[in-house]
């Protein structure tokens, strides 16, 4: 009588590899969860976000911030350094649903985090007119402040960009921390879009388009997570053939005895 898989299945050295096999393939679905969890990435912010937090919760020195941080309202009290004004060109207001072009005065500001001075760069407010924005910072410039509560959008650095007198192209902190500063001074690697507190009466208040919560798909890891679930399907699947070659070398041994 020819065995029936099931038959070879069930003798303990093949439950033995079975087990074996269920280890490895557990090994595998486990590098699969781990590659998964690296694939999918919220991003953006969710209107339960919105409210401001304090900037230590978001913002860690001399680290650049992470993505769920971007476009998050922080609060916070600096003094403001109107010795260094500086204009920053290709801006855009968002006036839902259009973008206006336009320029942002920015400032330098200090601040204690976490019980050490730090400066943090400000960008205080929007105007589309490049004389009128000259006119403030001139107004400006040298004035006093005192330590004051801001609230803003925390916003990464941009990579560096033309200097033309007192007008940059881009908002890069690296650039801007060599023109504020001539030995090397303790800097926040983010920047703050100013929403509460010391916005120019001649300027408006920089408004962003900020970035609904979506989810984004790292497609690299989730082909990693697919390959290991195909490992672990393999494993099972080779413990099957193993089974399936022993039933048939013993039903090849029958008919060489018949």
């Amino acid at each position: 009588m020819k065995p029936s898989w099931f038959s070879i299945a069930k003798r303990p050295k093949w439950i033995a590899v079975l087990l074996a096999m269920l280890v490895v393939a557990a090994g595998f679905a486990g590098l699969a969860q781990w590659q998964l969890e690296r694939t999918f990435n919220t991003v953006g912010i969710a209107e339960a976000e919105l409210p401001e937090v304090p900037i230590e919760e978001l913002v860690v020195p001399a680290q650049p911030p992470r993505q769920d941080a971007l476009d998050r309202l922080v609060e916070f009290e600096a003094t403001v350094d109107y010795s260094d004004l500086y204009i920053v060109s290709n801006r855009k207001q968002f006036l839902d649903p259009e973008l206006i072009p336009g320029y942002w005065l920015i400032a330098n500001s200090y601040l204690e985090f976490e019980n050490q001075p730090q400066s943090l760069t400000l960008a205080l407010g929007f105007s589309e007119d490049l004389v009128e924005m000259q006119s403030v910072a001139n107004s400006l410039a040298g004035s006093q402040s005192e330590s004051v509560n801001i609230i803003g959008y925390l916003e990464p650095t941009e990579a560096p960009g033309i200097l033309d007198g007192n007008v940059v192209s881009s908002l890069s902190l690296a650039q801007l921390v060599n023109l504020y500063f001539d030995e090397p001074t303790p800097h926040l690697p983010s920047f703050v879009i100013v929403q509460q507190g010391p916005i120019p009466s001649e300027l408006d208040r920089i408004k962003i388009d900020i970035l609904d919560e979506r989810v984004e798909i790292n497609w690299l890891t989730a082909f990693y997570a697919i390959e290991w679930i195909i490992f672990a399907l393999f494993a099972l699947y080779f413990w099957f053939r193993l089974v399936s070659d022993e039933r048939m070398r013993e039903i090849e041994a029958l008919a060489d005895l018949d």
